[in-house]
């Protein structure tokens, strides 16, 4: 006789399993403070700033990192000082979870936005038309080793992505090495990123 089988339980609904992800991402990243947080940021943008590909980038996307974020300021400081073209997110007014792209020539540019994230002025920075930038610099609660993004679940940079007006040459994910895991549920809509860097480590993602 046949043994009987009970059938297999039912995977995790992805939008639960990612937001009990989130919820340790974003634990373990905020532990890292003071010192560690200042050092561990200053190491993974150096070695973002080596790469080539940035050193030979004349428009770079990139974003004002906030809270426990890991800093960018010296992104943006090499961006401007280099005089590369930066475009820098904002949320759309009265569209939640849609941003368009502005360039911000220096920080004086810059003013609290939704979310209370830096974003470049309307008043002295218009909105940025199709635009393929040669790098895009993406944040993120973690990235996994086959180059999956987990975002803070509104949406803001899938849609971004996805419109088809902002496709960047290179993706890149910047995180602390914390928040990188060996795998993240996937929606068929993620795009990828091309490369992750940490304070310890470039991983390039082979397709």
């Amino acid at each position: 006789m046949q043994a009987s089988t009970s059938p297999p339980p039912p995977a995790p609904d992805s939008d639960a399993r990612k937001a009990a992800l989130r919820r340790e991402m974003l634990r373990l990243r905020t532990g890292i403070a003071g010192e560690a947080h200042a050092r561990y940021s200053r190491a993974a943008q150096e070695r973002l700033l080596a790469l080539d590909a940035w050193q030979a980038a004349a428009e770079i996307f990139c974003y004002c990192a906030v809270r426990s974020e890991l800093d960018t300021r010296l992104l943006l400081e090499d961006a401007w000082a280099r005089g590369v073209r930066l475009l820098l997110p904002r949320c759309v007014p009265d569209q939640p979870g849609v941003m368009d792209l502005a360039c911000a020539c220096d920080a004086a540019v810059l003013r609290p936005g939704a979310f209370n994230i830096p974003e470049p002025d309307p008043a002295h920075c218009p909105a940025a038309g199709a635009c393929a930038p040669d790098v895009a610099v993406l944040p993120g609660v973690a990235f996994d080793r086959a180059g999956h993004r987990l975002g803070y679940g509104g949406g803001y940079y899938d849609r971004l992505l996805a419109k088809g007006r902002v496709q960047p040459r290179l993706r890149v994910g910047l995180c602390f090495s914390v928040q990188l895991v060996d795998a993240l549920p996937a929606d068929p809509w993620d795009a990828p990123v091309h490369v992750i860097v940490t304070e310890s480590e470039v991983v390039w993602i082979s397709r």
